[in-house]
């Protein structure tokens, strides 16, 4: 104690069942401590007047984990978050969402590594998916939209506009037309191969 104040290292007991346990300054919860909320939340880091402020990692009752900054009780920089279902996302947080530059790793197989605003891909960024199809471009709110480059596992290529995570029906081929011999002699049970040109609607190869 120090002037009627705690200062230095001490536990407090919180009403709803949870306690806070390490450094005091001047009465306040500030430095370094721990955190225990009666819904199994439990946080070790530093705290700045009794607020979860600088480096710190909080597991969740839920099986979630963050590891990183925080600012005001909220993600607020670099970080690492593991969701209930397995997700890891590493990279940049604002306000308590994925926000700048980061990666996401999915529990279905999936990846993505670019911009992010508010939570969802936004920017340039690729994403591979669980089949080994990749899309390398832009996204606008968690969608692809702008120009991209999508190469399907099979290795077919789409490379142009991208409307609201759909290509916009102006870019469909139009029809496809066989390179070299017009007529092609195939045997039952012999594998074969074929060369053929897709055409755009305005005529140019694809």
């Amino acid at each position: 104690w120090y002037r009627r104040r705690v200062r230095g290292k001490g536990t407090l007991q919180m009403r709803d069942g949870g306690y806070y346990q390490g450094d005091f300054n001047n009465g306040e919860i500030t430095g370094r401590g721990e955190r225990k909320w009666a819904n199994g939340n439990f946080y070790s880091g530093e705290f700045e007047m009794g607020e979860l402020s600088g480096k710190g990692q909080m597991r969740y009752g839920d099986g979630r984990r963050y590891e990183g900054n925080w600012l005001n009780n909220k993600y607020e920089g670099s970080g690492m978050l593991l969701s209930e279902g397995g997700d890891i996302y590493t990279g940049q947080f604002h306000l308590h969402k994925r926000h700048g530059d980061g990666e996401q790793v999915w529990a279905d197989g999936r990846r993505y590594e670019g911009g992010w605003v508010s939570g969802k891909p936004h920017g340039q960024g690729v994403m591979k998916f669980a089949d080994g199809s990749t899309y390398d471009g832009q996204f606008k709110h968690g969608l692809k939209q702008g120009q991209g480059t999508y190469i399907h596992c099979t290795g077919i290529t789409y490379s142009g506009l991208w409307i609201h995570d759909e290509i916009p029906p102006e870019e469909f081929a139009s029809g496809m037309t066989l390179v070299g011999a017009s007529e092609l002699e195939v045997f039952q049970g012999e594998p074969f191969s074929i060369e053929v040109e897709v055409m755009h609607p305005s005529g140019d190869v694809m």
